[in-house]
């Protein structure tokens, strides 16, 4: 009778498990199609940096994606987004193979924790580091079920992965002690044990490259043509290549001077392994009798070293995080402390209590953690981003057009509707972030993209725009390459209406580009709230 409530209530678990699952899967696709491009400008140009000028730190992923495009005969965006969102839901399907063996509150704190699984799609989906978490989760599976391929991999897949991962980004190399604890836990006589260890060193060349070849600015030019004729812009992480390490620390540096970030980043990454260890304690209690606690301890020790080579600390909470709760998960736990990771019980007691107290801190401008140097992603209303795209996404969905790999997603606007410049529907290509009134243009040729809903058979041609500017300028307009507009603008000019020829929206494809073009470039503002040449509050179609 034991037995069987027994198998009723593991059944129960698994598929609330389950379901806790698919409610992030959910989420988590909305946001991509919210988002519309997974790669965002600067991961496009880290994962583009290539050999094509020389050899340099994390080139061979540009190398790989730029030939594959090539013999595939298909853009490098379309390639590298349906590649990482591939990746994601290989890690994901791990995940599932996983949760088959966490209790409910494990997997309650891995899938919603805003330093573990919850920041993947709301902010690093794109980044490299998906390929650390592909590893570690085939390692940890295949120790968690002690696989017969277990001994192989190590010997063999993970040193040759880890080695073209570090190829890929040189950070990869501080996480190998977590994998060094993994091979420990398998029983392999001592000699062999030290013979996985070396081979798994080898990642250490990857490190070794990057040091000796680190780029410069002029080789970072002339790898920039290796992307002209596939239009992409030279901006993002390729763009830093040639940033030495020295300026990287002082910005790193710079970053934590401030006392709020640090007491952020501390209590985020304090309490998020807290409640990670005590949903483990039985594994923290295997690895303390088996003298195994000090290796977990060293592999931690890099945090802080990490967090000066990179000022994007958030990442690193994130990463290191997930290496602990997936390192502690595939350690034996001790029978005697499994009334510990009880699900119900822990959640009542809690993981909730501890899941309540940080979101109410993220929540809060003072102790918000902060992700390369931008406030952990909270929208407006105060709503967890990742909770407030699917729910967005759900109730909105009809006003979303269907999603094409590579492309930006543009949003519908209903013609003779006035839309404000901070309107979701909008995308906009070279324009400062949403102000309370506006945005500000950022460069000498900066677009809208948009399309329309509605019957276009009554279009006027027009397009009236709300705009002011800090001084006379010449502007020109271009609407779908034809050119509706071309005047002066004058300070704290309010109503600018273009007309049009209606024929140049009624396309086949609803996708349509007004350029602004300064001809005379003007010099940018000193105020942060005046950064532009033009300022935009509204925009309408008639």
């Amino acid at each position: 009778m034991k037995r069987s409530l027994k198998i009723i209530r593991s059944i129960k678990y698994k598929g609330l498990n389950y379901l806790l699952l698919a409610i992030f899967l959910f989420c988590s696709l909305a946001i991509v199609v919210e988002k519309s491009s997974i790669v965002d400008e600067y991961t496009l140009g880290e994962w583009l940096i290539n050999y094509s000028a020389g050899f340099v730190r994390r080139g061979i992923s540009g190398s790989l994606i730029l030939n594959v495009s090539d013999a595939l005969n298909i853009k490098p965006l379309l390639f590298l987004n349906s590649s990482l969102l591939v990746l994601f839901l290989t890690n994901l399907s791990l995940v599932g193979l996983i949760l088959g063996s966490l209790t409910l509150s494990q997997t309650y704190w891995l899938l919603f924790s805003p330093a573990l699984f919850l920041m993947i799609p709301t902010d690093t989906m794109a980044r490299k580091e998906n390929l650390f978490f592909f590893l570690l989760l085939l390692h940890v599976l295949l120790v968690h079920r002690k696989s017969l391929w277990l001994n192989q991999f190590q010997k063999y897949a993970l040193p040759i992965l880890g080695l073209v991962i570090s190829f890929s980004h040189e950070i990869y190399v501080f996480f190998l002690p977590f994998h060094m604890l993994l091979v420990l836990l398998n029983p392999l006589s001592s000699a062999q044990k030290r013979k996985v260890f070396l081979l798994n060193l080898l990642p250490l060349v990857g490190l070794f490259a990057a040091m000796l070849f680190p780029g410069s600015y002029p080789l970072r030019d002339l790898m920039c043509k290796s992307l002209v004729e596939f239009s992409i812009p030279c901006k993002g992480g390729i763009e830093a290549i040639g940033m030495s390490a020295q300026v990287s620390a002082a910005h790193s540096l710079l970053v934590l001077k401030d006392v709020y970030s640090v007491q952020s980043y501390v209590l985020v990454f304090g309490l998020t392994n807290l409640v990670t260890l005590w949903l483990f304690s039985s594994s923290v209690s295997f690895l303390l009798n088996n003298k195994l606690g000090k290796m977990l301890i060293f592999s931690n020790l890099a945090f802080p070293l990490v967090c000066l080579m990179g000022w994007d600390i958030g990442r690193w909470i994130s990463l290191f995080s997930i290496h602990n709760f997936f390192i502690l998960f595939a350690v034996p736990q001790d029978e005697k402390k499994q009334d510990l990771n009880s699900g119900e019980d822990f959640i009542k007691s809690l993981s909730l209590g501890f899941f309540l107290i940080l979101i109410s801190l993220f929540l809060n401008n003072k102790y918000r953690a902060q992700y390369d140097r931008v406030n952990y992603p909270v929208t407006e209303s105060r709503v967890p981003s990742f909770l407030h795209s699917g729910l967005n996404w759900w109730v909105n969905k009809s006003q979303f057009n269907s999603y094409a790999f590579g492309k930006k997603i543009k949003f519908s606007i209903p013609i003779n509707e006035t839309i404000t410049s901070d309107d979701t529907r909008l995308y906009f290509l070279e324009w400062s972030e949403p102000q309370p009134k506006g945005r500000w243009s950022r460069d000498s040729r900066s677009s809208i993209i948009f399309s329309l809903k509605g019957n276009r058979t009554d279009l006027k041609g027009k397009i009236k725009l709300s705009v002011a500017t800090p001084k006379p300028q010449r502007m020109k307009c271009f609407l779908n390459g034809e050119k509706i507009y071309d005047g002066l603008l004058e300070p704290k000019q309010s109503i600018l209406e273009l007309n049009f020829k209606p024929q140049i929206l009624k396309t086949k494809v609803n996708e349509h580009k007004l350029d602004f073009i300064f001809p005379e470039q003007s010099e940018k503002n000193d105020g942060a709230s005046q950064s532009g040449n033009v300022f935009v509050e509204s925009i309408s179609v008639h």
